[in-house]
């Protein structure tokens, strides 16, 4: 999402490629923010951490059995910086859609 609304804002891919992008993060934002009992919020269904090679003394694979069986987890820095960074991509289209309305 992120990289589909940046991409399209700088030129480098098709403007389509932002419409695109804003639906993935309307969708992300729908399916995994969460708001808890303390009104604060959290961002569920980010993958802990995948690689490939040795680690931890498991042989990471590649296969799709293995990211399957990676831990899912909530709030973690990977998931939680890169839906900001969209976050921002997704405001500062709405900005711009805004602007050219006037």
């Amino acid at each position: 999402a992120y990289a589909m609304m940046k991409g399209a804002r700088l030129g480098y891919i098709g403007e389509r490629y932002s419409e695109i992008g804003k639906k993935a993060f309307e969708g992300i934002y729908k399916e995994y923010l969460r708001e808890k009992e303390d009104k604060s919020l959290s961002l569920d269904g980010i993958c802990l951490v995948a690689g490939l090679g040795g680690f931890g003394g498991q042989e990471r694979d590649g296969s799709y059995e293995y990211y399957l069986s990676e831990p899912i987890v909530s709030d973690d820095v990977k998931g939680s910086g890169i839906f900001l960074m969209t976050y921002s991509e997704y405001l500062y289209l709405k900005k711009d859609v805004m602007s050219s309305e006037k």
